[in-house]
């Protein structure tokens, strides 16, 4: 499973109430980690990734734009290649 950060969590990184931002995808993280399913949450690394970018990663609503796409791919791809044995 990919967790993927929606709009607000990366908009309002300093905002008080994102830790209540981040809650449901935590309960999600230690569900799947509780019940054996693999999982990777990008959030932490989105919001790392895109600090001092000028250019949205997202559409008005919270879907991902065609840059959004390629930062979490880049980061999709980086815990892939750290999970899989190297050859």
């Amino acid at each position: 499973m990919v967790i993927i950060p929606f709009r607000e969590q990366v908009l309002y990184t300093d905002a008080e109430f994102q830790p209540v931002l981040d809650a449901s995808n935590e309960a999600l993280f230690d569900f799947c980690q509780q019940h054996g399913i693999l999982v990777i949450d990008t959030t932490a690394a989105v919001k790392e990734q895109i600090q001092g970018e000028a250019e949205p990663i997202f559409f008005r609503d919270s879907h991902l734009n065609e840059r959004g796409n390629e930062v979490v791919a880049e980061i999709l791809a980086q815990e892939l290649n750290e999970m899989l044995p190297q050859q």
